[in-house]
């Protein structure tokens, strides 16, 4: 194993660590911008909508972060 086979292997989780971190952030924008739909509907008494949004913001969440 020669010394650019192991400095490609070791480059490799690195791009990965960027790829979730990149992910992780536009899954918490996303979650950010259904947060004023989830409180309009939380001061309005609609909790099936309510709950609908929390629980696909906290699935986005979970599928995005590493």
């Amino acid at each position: 194993m020669s010394s650019s086979d192991v400095s490609r292997a070791l480059a490799q989780p690195v791009r990965y660590r960027v790829l979730a971190r990149y992910l992780a952030s536009i899954g918490l924008v996303v979650a950010v911008l259904r947060l004023p739909p989830i409180l309009l509907s939380w001061a309005c008494g609609d909790w099936h909508f309510m709950a609908g949004q929390v629980l696909v913001s906290a699935g986005l969440l979970l599928i995005c972060l590493p």
